[in-house]
């Protein structure tokens, strides 16, 4: 009877968790959350996420890293505000990662000493609130309309460590420059010599 009263408790438990996320599917762009960058610069997650039968507030995007410092890592969801995301809204709601624009999840600031080749695995983790009423709404209720808050889903993302990329103009282009500047100079002589 102990047995199957904690197995009892033990589906309860289950049962009043699995709504918070159920419903909820959030992935990571690229698909994988795999980057690359190179000391010194940054990498950056674009994101879906969807909300079939609630209401989902963004609340932050976590960062974490097996070997890279955290420090790096900047949330864009503390910078511009995020759509409440659930029925009658754009489902999935997607927004790309930009750098000028500060959309999608974040950017981790990669340190210019980071040795190239370096690989480090890790999450970003989603925290969110649901709601019953969209929180814009005039008749929302916050004591009656929350369903839950403070809910997390995770994402695996990486990080690979490149070598800068080598800005040298062409061999062909630089004697191509060169000519036309012969050229000019010898164009603007002729021009000077008929006046005179």
């Amino acid at each position: 009877m102990r047995a199957t009263g904690w197995s009892l408790m033990g589906l309860f438990l289950l049962a009043v968790a699995l709504p918070a996320n159920a419903d909820v599917v959030f992935a990571l762009d690229p698909v994988g959350g795999a980057v690359s960058g190179s000391p010194g610069g940054f990498v950056g997650w674009g994101f879906s996420i969807s909300s079939d039968t609630d209401w989902l507030y963004i609340d932050s995007f976590g960062f974490t890293s097996q070997t890279l410092p955290t420090t790096g890592f900047v949330d864009y969801s503390q910078i511009e505000s995020t759509p409440v995301i659930g029925p009658g809204e754009a489902n999935p709601f997607t927004q790309t990662f930009n750098q000028s624009a500060t959309t999608g999840v974040g950017e981790y600031d990669i340190d210019p000493s980071a040795v190239v080749g370096a690989e480090s695995d890790g999450t970003i983790v989603l925290t969110y609130d649901l709601f019953s009423v969209d929180p814009n709404d005039p008749s929302f209720n916050s004591d009656a309309d929350t369903i839950s808050t403070g809910n997390t889903l995770a994402a695996d993302e990486s990080i690979t460590i490149v070598a800068p990329s080598a800005s040298t103009p062409e061999p062909a282009l630089g004697w191509l420059t060169g000519l036309f500047g012969l050229g000019a100079c010898g164009l603007a002589r002729t021009i000077s010599r008929r006046r005179t």
